[in-house]
């Protein structure tokens, strides 16, 4: 029963280490997909701003028309 109790304990510290080894890749992998993501959602959010700036910038450009226009038929 001992030798089998010692086989069976040897087992299980060396798959607590493939374990180990395994969960200390995860996170390096973990972080790395985190940086990227937040990369992604940055970039996402500069592209959003950009797009609303041009939706802002082609309101005023038209309001600034329409004024063009009833000035013109004013004269």
């Amino acid at each position: 029963m001992a030798l089998e109790n010692d086989r069976v304990l040897e087992t299980l510290k060396g798959r607590k280490e493939e374990l180990e080894k395994n969960m200390q890749e995860l996170n390096v992998q973990m972080q790395s997909i985190s940086n990227t993501l937040l990369r992604v959602a940055g970039a996402i959010d500069v592209l959003e701003q950009i797009e609303e700036s041009k939706s802002v910038e082609e309101i005023v450009d038209e309001v600034v028309e329409e004024e063009d226009d009833d000035e013109t038929e004013e004269e």
